[in-house]
């Protein structure tokens, strides 16, 4: 294993390069952490942006949007993203060059054994059977070198960072299969007397070896065999295997993943959106590096061979969303609409991911919730009757529109209701509103706000206190008990 990773940080990454492969073969764990990698960037919906609002730019991010919509460039992104485990990825380009604009027709993994990078130009390029290197085609390859550390592409790789775990693993593994297969056996020993020969003692040790998988066997009566059983601390070494196992997958995990939550070992939820919140930078990272391999490598060519050498190409993207808790949004957003925040429709639908309904008969209306202040139907001829009062008249109209609007209030309550209805206030907040909306600045809003006081006009109020007053001093007095 040494001697395979020093090759590969020289100049000889075959060895490294095929073991990398096999690793996602034999080894389960480490081949579903980086294939759950992968998936994350693979399955990222593509988006291309134009250069500019102009015809011939739009004209060019749509020609390009179909390279990216073909059902196969999902493939491409795949294959790219084997550079995860190697250090680098080369895929070839088939082009459809039978129409008026050339489109890629298929896109094919290259063995990375064939291509090697260049430290001088620090660029992939193509091994000759000779050993020489030259330089790759222009738009014939799409390659993709992940930046996982500084330095070369194959010391980054992520097969080599798991290498040593791999191997530890798979000992540690076969070990195990060897304690299970002999586990709960008694312990077989043979004796043989003083003037046993070489062929006897041979004869001595296939009869224990039969003894074990036949359970019978002959040996001479000059000699001996005794079943020692085993105790309780050869029974505890299984453990041992195990949670060697499992801590070799874990060391896995957080090389591949960032994380070990999803993967290893299960716990709260806030747990695991801290360490998802790690998962999700990873992901960010390579999904822009390697929508600058695309751009790069497939993107640029296509438009410059359909469209000649331009100053602005559309720009290929994967963008990385992170999942948002919309029931608290919605409460958020709710909680602003109460307190008098206008909010956009449009906006708010944009964010729940829900269509304008196409008419009346598509569009679905959920029950509102009933306010305390609405009229139920019993007292709706009630309500308007109240309606038809003025607010203030002293004889019935504020206690026509208490008992409308209110339910289970008492007397005070009613009276109180009436003397505060519509605009009593109007006369002591209006000035101080004028004043608000005719300042720039808090210091000017003061010196507004003592002249406010003096426009202020306090006699509707005190004409409705008035009378609340006399209403609740008549209905003390009505209701007083003449024997108390």
């Amino acid at each position: 294993m040494a001697q395979i990773l020093k090759d590969a940080a020289g100049d000889d990454p075959d060895d490294f390069l095929g073991m990398a492969e096999e690793m996602e073969e034999l080894d389960p764990h480490y081949g579903s952490v980086l294939r759950t990698r992968k998936l994350a960037i693979s399955s990222i919906e593509a988006e291309i942006v134009a250069a500019s609002e102009d015809a011939k730019d739009q004209e060019i991010a749509k020609f390009a949007r179909e390279i990216v919509d073909a059902p196969n460039f999902p493939d491409l992104l795949a294959d790219c993203l084997d550079g995860l485990g190697k250090g680098y990825a080369v895929c070839a380009i088939e082009w459809d060059t039978s129409k008026n604009l050339w489109k890629p027709e298929n896109y094919v993994w290259r063995d990375p054994r064939s291509f090697r990078w260049d430290r001088a130009t620090r660029t992939i390029k193509r091994r000759l059977a000779d050993g020489s290197l030259v330089d790759l085609d222009p738009g014939r390859y799409v390659t993709h070198v992940p930046r996982l550390k500084s330095g070369a592409p194959v010391r980054g790789a992520l097969a080599r960072l798991a290498s040593w775990s791999f191997l530890f693993k798979n000992y540690t593994v076969k070990d195990w299969v060897r304690f299970i297969e002999v586990y709960g056996m008694p312990l077989r020993v043979g004796k043989y007397g003083p003037n046993a020969n070489e062929d006897d003692k041979r004869n001595l040790l296939r009869a224990l070896a039969n003894i074990g998988t036949d359970a019978a066997g002959i040996i001479p009566n000059t000699m001996n065999i005794d079943f020692v059983q085993t105790g309780a601390g050869t029974a505890a070494q299984g453990p041992v295997f195990g949670q060697f196992a499992d801590y070799l997958d874990k060391q896995i995990s957080k090389g591949v993943l960032g994380q070990t939550m999803t993967t290893d070992d299960g716990a709260s939820r806030a747990q695991s959106e801290v360490h998802n919140e790690v998962r999700l930078d990873i992901k960010a990272v390579d999904a822009r590096q390697l929508a600058a391999s695309i751009q790069k490598s497939l993107i640029i060519p296509a438009c410059a061979l359909n469209f000649g050498m331009l100053e602005k190409y559309p720009t290929f993207r994967l963008p990385v969303e992170e999942p948002e808790d919309l029931k608290a949004w919605t409460a958020n957003v709710t909680e602003f609409m109460d307190r008098g925040l206008p909010v956009s429709r449009k906006q708010i639908r944009e964010k729940i991911v829900l269509d304008e309904p196409i008419d009346e008969a598509d569009a679905l209306v959920g029950r509102a919730p009933r306010s305390s202040l609405e009229p139920d139907d019993e007292i709706a001829p009630r309500s308007r009757k109240a309606r038809a009062h003025r607010s203030d008249c002293p004889c019935c109209g504020g206690k026509a529109i208490a008992l409308a609007t209110s339910e289970g209030q008492d007397s005070l309550d009613e009276i109180v209701a009436a003397a505060l209805a519509d605009d009593a206030m109007d006369g002591l907040v209006e000035p101080v509103l004028a004043a608000a909306r005719g300042s720039r600045s808090f210091d000017e809003f003061m010196t507004k706000l003592t002249q406010a006081a003096g426009e202020m006009d306090a006699a509707s109020i005190i004409t409705r206190l008035g009378e609340a007053t006399f209403k609740a001093r008549g209905l003390g007095s009505a209701t007083d008990d003449p024997q108390a």
